[in-house]
């Protein structure tokens, strides 16, 4: 339970900021290119944060894969 609580509290401000600044530019992420938009708007505010937006994609995939296989076990 812990763990999907703080899946959507740093989810929820990530959906938010993405609707205010990625909508009114007509940016939508699709295709390959599914992070890289979300990823670009990050490096205005701050240009490490682009790191560490890749970081967290790939713990969100890995742990996400991790907890269906032990949901599946």
């Amino acid at each position: 339970m812990i763990g999907f609580l703080a899946l959507w509290i740093s989810t929820t401000p990530a959906i938010i900021l993405a609707i205010k600044v990625l909508r009114p530019q007509h940016l939508i992420p699709s295709g390959i290119r599914l992070t890289a938009v979300q990823a670009k708007w990050l490096r205005v505010i701050h240009p490490s944060l682009t790191t560490l937006w890749w970081v967290g994609a790939f713990v969100a995939i890995w742990g996400t894969f991790y907890g269906i296989f032990e949901v599946y076990v």
